[in-house]
C-alpha cells in the first residue's frame, strides 16, 4: 500500500469515528467530568508527560463535540496549546503529531487552513506511528 493510499485509509478510519460519536450524543456531562477527575490525579503526577497532554486534549475535543456552541470557541486553542506541549516535550509522539493535525483539519472550514499543508502532519504522523516503540511492554 502506498503512503498515499494509508493517508487516505487513515482519514476515512478518522471520519468514521466522527460518525460514531456523533450517534453517541448527548454524550453523559458526568462521565465526562469523572474521566477529567482520573485525569487531574495524573497530571498532577506527571505534568509534562506527553501522552497526558494528549488524553486532557482529546476530552476537550469530547467537550467540543458535546456542545460546539458552547465549548468549541472556550476550547479550541486550549487543544491546541496541549498537543503543541506535547509535541515540544516529544516531537516524536505519533498521537500527539496526528491529533494536532486531525483536530486542525477539523476545524480548517471555520479557520480557512490549508488542509493540503495539515496532510504532511499526517503523513508524517504516519512514519512516526511505523516506527514507533513503546516505552513500556
Amino acid at each position: 500500500m502506498t503512503m498515499n493510499e494509508e493517508m487516505k485509509q487513515l482519514l476515512n478510519e478518522v471520519d468514521t469515528l466522527k460518525v460514531q460519536l456523533s450517534t453517541l450524543r448527548p454524550l453523559p456531562e458526568e462521565a465526562l467530568k469523572k474521566v477529567q477527575d482520573a485525569l487531574d490525579i495524573e497530571l498532577v503526577k506527571e505534568p509534562n508527560n506527553a501522552e497526558l497532554m494528549v488524553m486532557q486534549a482529546l476530552l476537550h475535543t469530547a467537550w467540543v463535540a458535546y456542545d460546539p456552541m458552547t465549548n468549541g470557541m472556550k476550547l479550541s486553542g486550549t487543544i491546541m496549546e496541549l498537543y503543541g506541549k506535547a509535541i515540544a516535550i516529544d516531537p516524536k509522539n505519533p498521537r500527539a503529531v496526528f491529533g494536532k493535525a486531525e483536530y486542525e483539519i477539523g476545524g480548517a472550514k471555520w479557520t480557512g487552513a490549508d488542509v493540503k499543508a495539515l496532510c504532511k502532519d499526517v503523513e508524517h504522523s504516519i512514519e512516526l506511528f511505523t516506527n514507533f516503540k513503546p516505552e513500556t511492554p
